[in-house]
């Protein structure tokens, strides 16, 4: 039971930074998909 308690907390903190990086990794795949446009437009 102690090794579950000390997990879960980590597990929420895992997930917590995943959606994090997940946002950031986001934007900078969105802001390179616009530029390859525009690249591919002009």
């Amino acid at each position: 039971m102690d090794l579950v308690c000390r997990r879960i907390p980590d597990k929420h903190m895992a997930l917590a930074h995943i959606q994090q990086y997940r946002q950031v990794l986001g934007r900078n795949h969105m802001a390179a998909l616009e530029a390859h446009t525009l690249e591919a437009i002009f």
